[in-house]
């Protein structure tokens, strides 16, 4: 099938005019065939044919997507109005154990633009049965180790830290930038409190 010149897609992020007509053929012409091939937001294993406007990404194994190719492959899974949705996103996340850790994972996943992590706790070989650490973490600060992990599934996302126990004296100057707030504390008197403020300042805790 032969396709006119001036056919453009979007192209790991960018406009593009193309001649190849499926995506084999354009992978194969700009790249190699070892480069993994999504089509709309889905990694597929089958050639497709290439449609006007069609948004298409072609990377390299093992190799990190810039932030304009990462960001048109989740643009394209999630579509445009909620991706940035969640880019405009910043989440506090309080407690980092087998919630806390999990929660911030999955929103490091979904492209939350910021997010806020807050621990007193070091990593401990009784935490690696169900929270999101590593044997090579061990010792290192919680807020440190899933920064750390944070990187390697979104580098462009923002994460900030605090090493520090939650009290009556700093829970407004830790709290008070953010609207949205993760309560995952593992201490009942530290659940109420955090709740108490959440609920008197009118903000949303989950």
């Amino acid at each position: 099938m032969w396709v006119a010149a001036d056919m453009r897609i979007t192209l790991n992020g960018k406009e593009k005019s193309v001649t190849a007509s499926t995506l084999f053929e354009l992978r194969d012409s700009l790249f190699d065939s070892s480069c993994i091939t999504i089509y709309e937001g889905f990694q597929t294993s089958e050639d497709k044919e290439l449609k006007e406007g069609c948004n298409v990404a072609i990377i390299k194994k093992g190799v990190m997507p810039s932030s304009d190719e990462l960001e048109a492959l989740m643009t394209a899974r999630h579509s445009p109005k909620l991706h940035h949705r969640f880019k405009k996103t910043e989440v506090a996340i309080a407690g980092l154990g087998g919630l806390g850790s999990n929660i911030a994972i999955m929103l490091a996943r979904s492209g939350v633009g910021r997010l806020m992590l807050i621990d007193f706790d070091t990593v401990e070989p009784s935490n690696l049965n169900r929270q999101q650490y590593f044997i090579s973490q061990l010792g290192m600060y919680k807020t440190d180790a899933l920064k750390q992990t944070l990187e390697q599934i979104n580098p462009y996302i923002q994460v900030d830290t605090k090493n520090l126990k939650v009290e009556d004296s700093n829970i407004e100057e830790i709290f008070s930038p953010f609207k949205l707030i993760c309560e995952a504390f593992d201490n009942p008197d530290s659940k109420a409190m955090l709740v108490n403020y959440v609920l008197e300042d009118r903000k949303s805790v989950v």
